[in-house]
């Protein structure tokens, strides 16, 4: 009898290339979050981090033995489909061969998803690090924040009912803002900067007239906020005390209304109940009239800007909202909004800079995307 062609391992290749996919996700997104943290908070500079060099020593290593292991993967599977060829051109091809490049390819395999392994442990490490460090670097400017919250915002619910009682027009800050006030190469996917939008935002931070309340965000500590305070704040800090009061902008977003349940909707119900609202917000945006929300008004029409860079529309739109009979307006257009919230109080209307608050609703009491989660333009139905 002949030498038989043996059957390759299938079974086990597919297992262990499927485990491989599996680790380089979990590696990229470490490494991805590993960047992004690097990138925002620059923390090297405030916390001893020899701990840390010495395990990117060592990531830097095992990627290095990756490297290697991958070039040899790829040599031996491209002999592979040279021997393979061959087998079908000359049909004499020793079996054994065939056999020994399978094994070989194994083999690395094998060796590459422990190199995997040891990569993935260390980048977790890291970041578990790396948590530490911003933790012990934040810690400062968050309980500076943290002082001014105490001293000066509304809770969740006041700041509804101080909108409500006294007639405000009301103009969220938020990290996007905050940013674009202070960073001329920040921009948003749906609102370029501009020295424009600065000043006028800036203009409307330090706008101290009765009729508008000026929204400060909610004071996570997570990551994310972390590092937006430990940019922001030492800029931020020698505006913020203009202002004797201030709301909380994340009454629109669904920490609200997870804080506040049913009680946080009736007390946006009753800001509108019997009035005749217009909606402000982008051609095709993703605003919902969600009747929980706005079925007790008296009227609720649009006025629509552009989808994106809705700053250089904002006089087409004042100029169609001064011929509007609506009582109140809802604004949901980015820093924009933002903008022309404070622009509206100025003309004696009173505005609302009301943001995700539809999506926020569904997201918490139907299960919805989380607000970010969803396109900005919603697009049309064919």
């Amino acid at each position: 009898m002949g030498n038989k062609l043996p059957k390759p391992n299938g079974e086990v290749l597919e297992k262990l290339l499927t485990e491989q996919v599996s680790i380089q996700e979990k590696l990229l997104w470490e490494a991805a979050d590993s960047r992004k943290k690097t990138h925002r908070h620059n923390f090297e500079k405030e916390a001893p981090l020899t701990k840390d060099q010495k395990v990117l020593a060592e990531i830097q290593k095992l990627l290095s033995q990756q490297q290697e292991l991958q070039k040899k993967i790829l040599w031996e599977a491209a002999d592979s489909r040279k021997v393979k060829h061959a087998l079908r051109k000359e049909a004499e091809v020793t079996p054994s061969r065939e056999a020994m490049v399978l094994d070989e390819i194994q083999r690395l395999l094998k060796d590459n998803l422990e190199v995997q392994r040891k990569l993935l442990w260390e980048a977790v490490a890291n970041r578990k690090n790396q948590d530490v460090i911003r933790t012990v670097a934040a810690t400062p400017t968050l309980n500076e924040v943290q002082e001014y919250v105490d001293a000066r915002q509304l809770s969740f619910l006041d700041t509804i009912k101080v909108i409500r009682d006294e007639g405000l027009s009301f103009a969220r800050f938020g990290d996007g803002e905050m940013k674009s006030m202070l960073r001329p190469d920040y921009n948003l996917s749906f609102q370029k900067n501009s020295p424009a939008l600065a000043s006028a935002l800036r203009s409307v931070y330090t706008d101290t007239s009765d009729n508008l309340l000026l929204g400060f965000p909610y004071l996570y500590r997570e990551a994310h906020w972390s590092g937006v305070w430990c940019d922001v704040w030492p800029q931020m800090k020698k505006l913020v005390y203009l202002h004797d009061r201030v709301g909380n902008s994340h009454v629109s977003r669904p920490v609200f209304f997870q804080n506040t349940g049913e009680e946080g909707v009736e007390a946006w119900r009753s800001v509108w109940a019997e009035k005749r609202v217009t909606v402000i917000t982008g051609k095709g945006s993703r605003f919902e009239n969600v009747p929980a929300l706005f079925d007790g008004t008296k009227s609720f029409d649009y006025i629509y800007s552009t989808p994106s860079n809705a700053f250089s529309d904002l006089t087409r739109v004042k100029a169609e909202v001064a011929s509007s009979d609506a009582d109140i307006f809802l604004i949901s257009l980015g820093p924009a909004g933002t903008i022309l919230a404070n622009d509206l109080a100025k003309a004696g209307r009173q505005a609302i800079d009301i943001g995700h608050i539809s999506d926020s609703y569904v997201n918490v009491f139907d299960g919805g995307d989380w607000p970010e989660n969803k396109p900005a333009v919603i697009a049309k139905q064919v």
